[in-house]
Order: structure tokens, then sequence, then C-alpha cells
């Protein structure tokens, strides 16, 4: 049995092998105008998504971009690493806390913002069933305030970062995710003219912090066994510079409150990846490597689903990027729903929390994509 540690970066061989199909290759000329000279606020700037974003934001020349994390250390290393390799651009790196009114308030009032990329989450689906307070805190409520602060401060586009698990969400992850992408259509129909919201709903990325992917390749350093809940599971996975073009580029053509998605090819059965990933380190499935199956966890789903029906989602100009504009939610519904999740935070009990949670994303208008 081979226990060599897997590498930590995928190869495009691997990459192609995973996705079963070409990565998507994107022309970002129409983003370098809106990017160029301006002031570019990334929260979970430390983050795997966030760090890499800051990256390929570099291309553009904006006069700075701020890194926002409640994560020190890792903060300390993106913009150390950032500056190092761009020494003539500004990377700021701010540590605060994205549910501290008083924290984010503070980056706007000192800095200049164009554009934030609200990329700050609570993503991990069984702590999040444990703990909904933590993901209602962070993906709601964090989210509220950045985005009230966003249209104070006049910021010129925001674009939020959002799951498939959004769609019919099975747990506390995807309706924390639901309810924040309704607040900020709610908050784009009663500021049209203001800030645009631009929502972009992402698969799995293959690299990122938490995918299925680096666990599996730990795994597979290990010696195996490879877990997987479900031999049924099936997820949408895109690379992480997919996954930036998707957010760059739809802020420049998503219009206010759309939902954007990248074209996502077709699922794939986890069991499929596990045993591609196995083979690509010249291993053999469960000759070499076993693949074990555990259950269904608390919040997750055998399949993820972007949208009802295709024609939900019309192509842009730009080729792969989909978008759906709906009807804002009414204000005054949602002002109720934030209320009555703010009063059982601080007072109701778990089961109490993810009842009235869920209850909040299901109750939707006909338009709504959930």
């Amino acid at each position: 049995m081979n226990t060599n540690p897997a590498p930590p970066c995928l190869t495009p061989e691997q990459i192609h092998s995973l996705l079963g199909r070409e990565e998507h290759r994107i022309d970002m000329g129409l983003a370098r105008a809106m990017h160029h000279k301006t002031s570019i606020l990334i929260t979970g700037g430390a983050g795997s998504i966030g760090s890499a974003l800051a990256v390929y934001l570099t291309d553009f020349a904006p006069n700075q971009i701020l890194l926002f994390d409640l994560d020190a250390t890792g903060l300390k290393q993106v913009t150390s690493q950032l500056r190092r390799v761009y020494p003539g651009l500004n990377i700021v790196g701010i540590q605060g806390d994205i549910t501290s009114k008083s924290d984010v308030t503070a980056v706007f009032e000192n800095h200049d913002i164009d554009i934030v990329y609200h990329a700050a989450a609570n993503k991990h689906v069984p702590e999040l069933e444990a703990d909904p307070k933590s993901g209602i805190n962070t993906n709601i409520f964090g989210t509220v305030i950045l985005a009230q602060l966003a249209v104070q401060y006049a910021v010129s586009r925001f674009v939020f970062v959002s799951t498939d698990k959004a769609f019919r969400p099975a747990g506390v992850m995807g309706a924390t995710k639901r309810f924040a992408e309704q607040y900020l259509q709610a908050l784009q129909g009663e500021h049209p003219e203001k800030t645009r919201f631009v929502l972009v709903r992402f698969g799995n990325v293959l690299s990122s912090s938490g995918s299925v992917v680096p666990l599996f390749q730990a795994q597979i350093a290990q010696g195996g066994p490879l877990t997987i809940t479900d031999k049924r599971m099936t997820r949408y996975f895109m690379t992480t510079g997919e996954a930036c073009a998707l957010l760059i580029l739809s802020a420049v053509v998503g219009t206010p409150g759309a939902i954007c998605i990248l074209d996502p090819g077709q699922p794939h059965l986890m069991v499929d990846m596990a045993k591609r990933l196995i083979e690509s380190y010249g291993l053999k499935p469960y000759t070499d490597i076993s693949i074990e199956y555990t259950a269904i966890r608390p919040g997750e789903k055998l399949i993820e689903q972007w949208f009802e029906n295709a024609k939900d989602f019309t192509p842009t100009h730009v080729p792969q990027l989909w978008t759906h504009s709906q009807f804002p939610d009414d204000w005054a519904a949602i002002k109720q729903r934030l209320a009555l999740l703010k009063s059982l935070l601080k007072q109701g009990s778990h089961p109490e929390l993810i009842e009235a949670l869920m209850s909040t994303v299901v109750t939707q208008n006909a338009n709504a994509l959930s």
C-alpha cells in the first residue's frame, strides 16, 4: 500500500479527470475597466476563496485591496505573501469580526470602498446543525451589517458568495445563505438606485478549505479509507479559478438583485470522484485504498440542485455565465423574520431557532428560486 503524502495541489490532469471536462477559460477583459483604480473590500480575505480572489484582482491594478478576516494569523500570512509578490499594490489586512457592527463600520469610515466581495461565512454543514446560532450570526446578521453599511457609504457593487445549498435548503448552512439572498434582494428593492447587489451561487470548489477533495487527498496520504456518506450522493464542482472568474464577472454583468451561476455541467457521483482521485495517484480503488460509506449527516442532501428548471436562468454575453433576476421579497416581511431570528438568538432553544430559520426560507413568492 502506498502511503506517500498526496501533493497539496491538484495537477491539471487531475482537475480534468475530476471535473470530467476542461476547465472553463473565461475572458476577463470585461472586468478590467470596472476594477481598475478602485478600492476593493474582500471579507473572508484569509480564506481559500477570498485570498485567491485577491490574487485575480491584482491583474486589474486597483488602488487598494482590503482583506477583512477574523483569523489574524491567516490574514497576516495572506497579506504578507501578496505584498511580497505585488510590491506596487496597496494590500491592507484588517482583523475584525463580520458580526461586529463597530468592526465593520470602522472599515467603511477609514476607507473609501467601491466594490465589496462578501466571502466571509460559516459554511461547515455538520457544525452548523449543532450550533445554528453561529451560522445565523455570521451568514445572516454579518451580511445584514455589511450590506447596510454598503448602502450607507454608497458602495457601487456588492457581490455575495452564496451556494447551491441555498436552493431548497435541507439544513442550517443552506437556509442561512438563502435567507441572506432574500434579504439582499429585498434591500435592493428598497434602494434600487444605490448599491447593486449581485448574488453568486457556487458549487463545490475543488481545492477550497472544507471541500471534500482535500479531505480525500489527506485520506489517501494516510492510506485510506476514503469516507463517503452515501454511494448515491452527487455534487457539482468547479475550480478555484472558475469561482473567482464567476465572482468578478458577475460584478460586471449581474443586474440588480440577480442570482448568477457558472454553467455547472453534469453532477458527479461522489464515489466516482473518489475512484478517479485514487487512480490519479496510480493506486487502485478498493485494492490499494478502500472506500467506506458512513451515513448522511444532518443538514446534508443526497443531490444538490441549482434550480427547478434550466429555463429559470438565461445565458449572458459571457459564455458559461447564467443569470436570473427575480422580484424582491417584501421588505416588511423580511424585517419581521429578522426580528424573530434576533429574538430567538437571545432566548430560543436550538430546535426553535432551526424551525424559525427553515420557515423563513420556505415561505416564498412564486418566483423565488428556493
